[in-house]
C-alpha cells in the first residue's frame, strides 16, 4: 500500500447512489491514518481536473492504491490546461491478421450446437415418456 502524498488512489464515495463507488483521487496530505485527498472529475467539456475541494478521509475508505503518481498512466493524457483527456484504451488495438476467430466467438457457436443437442435429447424423452404413458390406454 502506498499512501505517499501526490499517489494516486480510488475513493469509496457517496454518490447517492444504492452503493459507494470508487472515486479516482489523489493524496494531497497524510497525517496518520488521515489522508487529505482532492477528487479527479470529468467536467461538462469531458476535460478531468482536480477539484478545488479537499477531503479529509480515514485510510479505511480507500478502495485501491494504484501505485503510481502519474495520470498517465492510467490512460489520461495531459491537456493544455492543466487538466487531463482520457484517453480510450482500445485505440491502439490492431486486429491479429492470423485468420483465427476470437475464442469467445467460438464458444457461444459451442454453446448453441450443445443448446440444440439438449432441446434433441428433451423432445426425445417428452415423446418416451407420452408412449409409455399411452400405453395402458388401449
Amino acid at each position: 500500500m502506498s499512501s505517499r502524498e501526490g499517489s494516486l488512489v480510488r475513493v469509496w464515495t457517496d454518490v447517492g447512489a444504492r452503493k459507494p463507488v470508487a472515486l479516482l483521487a489523489k493524496i494531497i496530505e497524510k497525517d496518520g491514518v488521515i489522508l487529505t485527498i482532492r477528487y479527479l472529475a470529468e467536467s461538462d467539456d469531458h476535460i478531468w481536473r482536480y477539484e478545488p475541494d479537499t477531503y479529509e478521509i480515514d485510510d479505511d475508505s480507500v478502495a485501491e492504491y494504484l501505485k503510481t503518481e502519474s495520470e498517465i498512466e492510467l490512460g489520461f493524457v495531459a491537456h493544455e490546461d492543466g487538466g487531463f483527456l482520457k484517453v480510450d484504451q482500445d485505440e491502439d488495438y490492431v486486429p491479429s491478421e492470423d485468420g483465427e476467430s476470437d475464442s469467445y466467438e467460438d464458444s457461444d457457436e459451442d454453446e448453441d450446437e450443445d443448446e440444440e443437442e439438449f432441446a434433441e435429447d428433451d423432445d426425445e424423452e417428452s415423446d418416451a415418456e407420452s408412449e409409455e404413458s399411452n400405453v395402458g390406454e388401449e
